[in-house]
Order: structure tokens, then sequence, then C-alpha cells
């Protein structure tokens, strides 16, 4: 009876290690990229959101048209 892994069981296992740590890397980068989109909505929403004060608590007669 052989004792220890034969160079198929090798490169099987490795193949198979890599293919499950491609898939865990592939999913961080996704994590990672949609938690930068999250946070320029969140900064750009910000902005709109104090423009939006601004304007809200100009003086009526300040207010003017477009056009």
């Amino acid at each position: 009876m052989k004792k220890g892994f034969t160079l198929i069981e090798t490169l099987v296992a490795v193949s198979l290690s890599l293919i499950v740590f491609l898939g865990i890397f592939g999913a961080y980068r996704l994590g990672l990229r949609i938690v930068g989109l999250s946070e320029r909505k969140i900064t750009a929403t910000q902005i709109a959101q104090g423009e939006i004060e601004k304007n809200r608590n100009m003086p009526y007669l300040d207010v003017g048209t477009i056009g």
C-alpha cells in the first residue's frame, strides 16, 4: 500500500483551493467597490441636502427665477 499523495491528487487539491480563494477574493473586491460607491453617494446626498437647506432658508425676496 502506497502512502502519500500522487501528483494528480496534489494538482486537484491546489486547483480547488485556488478556485475557492479566487471566489473569496472576488467577493472581497466587490464589497470594497460597493462600500466606495455608497460613500460617494452619501457624500453627494449630504452636499445636495445642504444646498437645499440653504435655499429653503433664503428670504422670499432673494428667491429668483431662472430664464
